[in-house]
């Protein structure tokens, strides 16, 4: 949602529910045509280490708040410098019944982004987490 010409409030929300004899290596695969790694990373509840929440039923809401306050121009081409405070809440379980309703994983943090000609993003990422704090540098946004 763009809240200002420079400041968006984006999120997700992820689902994602595996039927049948899943062999146990596959049930970390997340995303359908386009997997990654299970929850944890720096994908979905980052901070905690990679495929570190693994199991048929998984659910994930993400929020960031995407600022653009600096904008410049070297050598012709534009850049933007973002900050991304965001903040991550999922879980994972093994069976739909019964309900249970415990076992939430929360991870928040802030970020910066270095974004060249609004398409190529380098993202870094402070993460904290109950579990400790983690540091992620990648190419793209989270989502």
């Amino acid at each position: 949602f763009l809240l200002h010409r420079r400041l968006i409030f984006a999120h997700r929300m992820f689902f994602e529910a595996l039927g049948g004899d899943v062999p146990f290596y596959e049930l970390g695969a997340t995303g359908g045509s386009s997997p990654t790694i299970g929850f944890g990373g720096d994908r979905f509840l980052r901070g905690y280490d990679s495929n570190r929440f693994i199991d048929r039923f998984k659910l994930v809401f993400g929020i960031e708040l995407r600022w653009d306050p600096l904008f410049f121009q070297f050598a012709k081409q534009d850049l933007t410098l973002s900050f991304v405070p965001f903040f991550d809440l999922g879980r994972v379980w093994p069976s739909m019944l019964p309900i249970q309703l415990d076992r939430w994983h929360a991870s928040m943090g802030w970020g910066m982004r270095l974004i060249w000609n609004s398409r190529f993003v380098i993202r870094t990422d402070f993460a904290i987490t109950p579990e400790g704090t983690n540091l992620i540098l990648n190419l793209g946004n989270s989502f």
